[in-house]
């Protein structure tokens, strides 16, 4: 058994996203600043099995992380302002094709971040709406 005396709960997220939540832009996402209640969901959705990443490594470290702990969390990793880091990797970086894919996702795949995509009440994969946007909300989205 490991004594984990003094050991803060988002210390176990630290050694992949780093302290200060600035991740590593491949792949470990950037943590710091992000919104309260999407690391929250993220967290517990991980934990749930609803989210899965390509190692399994995130829901085994979010199965270590109990209930009470995960207001800490979030709230240390919403609160930190991190530099962001330099660039890892070479080459050509396409931003309209990473604003599209985060926004409206690609080929019947859900977006990166639901929260922030527009509403798409006839999508294949589901209704979802921006969190700050009122229920009756409609948004027309451009056609690719």
């Amino acid at each position: 058994m490991i004594d984990m005396t003094g050991v803060e709960p988002q210390h176990m997220c630290a050694d992949c996203h780093g302290l200060n939540g600035a991740g590593n832009r491949i792949k470990f996402p950037r943590l710091a600043g992000q919104n309260p209640k999407y690391l929250a969901k993220q967290l517990r959705d991980f934990q749930g099995g609803h989210r899965k990443n390509d190692g399994g490594q995130m829901q085994q470290t979010a199965t270590e992380a109990e209930e009470k702990d995960i207001p800490k969390i979030v709230e240390w990793f919403s609160g930190q302002e991190a530099p962001w880091p330099a660039q890892t990797m070479e080459g050509e970086f396409d931003l309209a094709r990473a604003q599209k894919l985060t926004a409206m996702g690609a080929d019947g795949v859900r977006p990166a971040c639901p929260a922030t995509a527009p509403a798409r009440p006839t999508s294949p994969i589901g209704p979802w709406r921006r969190l700050d946007s009122p229920v009756n909300t409609t948004i027309t989205l451009p056609s690719s």
